[in-house]
């Protein structure tokens, strides 16, 4: 196994894929401890490790074969569903009679959650890799359910789905200009900037970032100062910069009246380049 992951580490892709081709799919009977009862008495499951059966999986990935890594970890993740059913219903994993006690089907249901939410991890690589936002978007709020019980976790996931839907709303704005739609791509960006992608009013502060009540200013869209506002990228104000510039001759009054709203919004700091104003000396 060492051998295989460091195969994996160094990139030497190919001859781990070589390598993983003597255990074919690694379902053969002779790969599970009930195979031989004389050597390993008592015990049951598998002899290969799950971190190996995930290592084979996300292999394909790396020699840009992404669903059918994809089809793997999909199929590990049927086999934790199967397992943590049994756990529920008060069987052992194998789905056996043999009730086992409260303290060891918690603890596997543990190891188990934990598992599935390594293997969504990978799920989501591939997925961000792919520019599949829905995807990615239906994995993290899987994962986000998953780690509801840790804060520091979930703020991460929370941030995480706010970069997910930045950059597919940020590809819609790109898609509608090179369709001659430019107002709609406008609208589009204005709206991520000053919204943050929601106009519900923030209950939680500890693990979303509220924005500061603001006075009007007279700018071309509607602000809501309670909504919240996720990370917000340079290149996305970059593009709403270029495309002012291409809408009319008030470019520089609409980046102004931009950069005034954006400076009271609590938050990852924007580069003021990408306003693309010029100083006067």
């Amino acid at each position: 196994m060492c051998r295989l992951a460091l195969l994996v580490r160094t990139q030497n892709y190919k001859l781990a894929e070589h390598e993983f081709a003597t255990f074919h799919n690694m379902e053969a009977p002779n790969f599970y401890f009930e195979y031989s009862p004389q050597r390993y008495p008592g015990r049951t499951g598998s002899i290969i490790p799950f971190s190996l059966r995930l290592l084979h999986a996300e292999l394909p990935f790396n020699l840009n074969r992404t669903n059918e890594a994809l089809d793997r970890l999909y199929y590990l993740l049927a086999i934790i569903g199967r397992i943590q059913s049994n756990l529920e219903k008060g069987f052992r994993e194998d789905g056996s009679i043999s009730e086992p006690d409260l303290v060891y089907r918690q603890a596997s249901l543990n190891l188990w959650t934990a598992r599935k939410i390594r293997v969504l991890s990978s799920c989501l690589s591939i997925f961000l890799h792919k520019l599949d936002y829905q995807s990615a978007l239906n994995i993290v709020r899987q994962l986000t359910h998953l780690c509801s019980d840790n804060q520091v976790v979930l703020r991460g996931f929370c941030s995480l789905l706010g970069r997910v839907h930045l950059q597919a709303a940020n590809n819609l704005a790109i898609c509608s200009l090179y369709v001659g739609r430019l107002s709609e791509s406008i609208k589009v960006l204005e709206n991520l900037t000053t919204t943050g992608l929601t106009s519900q009013p923030i209950n939680n502060s500890d693990v979303i970032t509220t924005a500061s009540t603001t006075t009007g200013f007279s700018t071309p869209f509607t602000f809501n100062a309670r909504c919240r506002r996720f990370c917000l990228h340079d290149v996305m104000i970059s593009n709403l910069a270029v495309l002012y510039e291409v809408e009319s001759d008030l470019a520089t009054l609409k980046k102004v009246n931009l950069l005034k709203k954006l400076i009271e919004i609590s938050g990852e700091p924007v580069h003021i380049s990408s306003f693309k104003l010029s100083m006067k000396q």
